[in-house]
């Protein structure tokens, strides 16, 4: 999530927007990598899936555990497509 913030060129905060996001989430996971000093992502990091921001009003949200932050999808059949492809990722 990190090197796809670094390389998107937005803020962290137009990026995490992009998302759906908290930006402290992406923050709290950059400070962890500069702590470890090694670049290496967070353990629970399942890599990127990219997301088309919707362009309905109404939202679906998926609060994440532990504070990671959310998921948002125009309808559940989107937010179900996003959670298939983090899934994939996990194996």
């Amino acid at each position: 999530m990190i090197a796809a913030w670094r390389t998107s060129g937005q803020t962290q905060s137009a990026f995490c927007s992009t998302l759906g996001l908290h930006p402290k989430s992406l923050r709290r996971w950059i400070s962890e990598e500069e702590a470890r000093g090694d670049g290496v992502p967070p353990p629970r990091a399942v890599g990127f899936v990219p997301a088309v921001p919707p362009q309905a009003s109404t939202m679906v949200r998926w609060l994440l555990p532990g504070g990671l932050g959310e998921v948002r999808a125009a309808t559940p059949a989107d937010l179900a497509q996003v959670l298939h492809g983090v899934l994939r990722n996990l194996r």
